[in-house]
């Protein structure tokens, strides 16, 4: 028997305003997460780090879909949040923003870890980038239209695991009805299907727009304490 697919699954990650806030609604609280540096006493660093999470929940990050590119003196960009709102973001380190120059471009999407706001002299909103903000700035070659297509998959997909992405046939059923085992997607590795049948068919229902970004979502889920997500714009080239 096929099972039910999990409801509500587009209100994780991504979907959550608490975690990946508009511009307007980041809350200074959770602008700040303990950085370990070279020569640092880790045993230090771990009482640092439990410190932080006795008094902050929340891992929070920006997430913007480029609008505008300007390298012309340093790196600025303009992207627009999740509310619509445009915000500016200016390189201010020691390379201008040059180590994101081909990466930041119109379409892809830029994330920023424990965002810290920014108001310039001109009057406009954003975030100035420093040496020290460097890690935390992650740029993404999908648009942020694909990353929820590929958020609320990734949930779908993990909330019914061991089934097919498309029908929900238990991987238990299908191997007694046809003798296989579920097949992943050769692209992601994370939809799996009972036959070709049910993977075309996801394929026109939405897992074409998903496919190349579900990787993305599933490192983004496991959080900065991995890899600070900077690993992510080269594990999605082909975006």
């Amino acid at each position: 028997m096929a099972a039910t697919p999990q409801s509500d699954a587009s209100q994780f990650l991504l979907r959550d305003s608490t975690l990946f806030p508009s511009f307007d609604n980041i809350d200074d609280r959770y602008t700040y997460y303990p950085k370990f540096e070279y020569g640092d006493d880790f045993d230090s660093y771990n009482e640092e780090v439990e410190e932080w999470q006795e008094k902050y929940e929340y891992h929070t990050e920006f997430v913007g879909e480029i609008k505008e590119v300007d390298n012309l003196l340093r790196l600025v960009v303009k992207a627009v949040d999740r509310s619509g709102k445009r915000v500016m973001i200016a390189f201010y380190d020691s390379n201008r923003g040059g180590v994101y120059e081909e990466r930041c471009k119109v379409g892809h999407t830029i994330m920023i870890q424990y965002p810290k706001p920014h108001h310039f002299m001109d009057g406009s909103a954003g975030f100035r980038i420093e040496d020290e903000d460097i890690d935390a700035v992650t740029v993404i070659p999908h648009s942020y239209e694909r990353l929820l297509a590929a958020n609320d998959a990734y949930f779908k997909i993990t909330g019914n695991p061991d089934t097919c992405a498309n029908c929900f046939a238990s991987a238990a059923d299908v191997k007694c009805k046809t003798g296989n085992a579920l097949s992943s997607c050769a692209r992601c590795k994370i939809a799996k299907y009972c036959n070709r049948e049910c993977q075309m068919a996801d394929w026109n229902n939405g897992h074409k727009l998903a496919c190349r970004a579900l990787p993305d979502i599933e490192r983004i889920e496991k959080g900065p304490e991995q890899d600070n997500l900077n690993e992510l714009e080269e594990l999605a080239r082909e975006g």
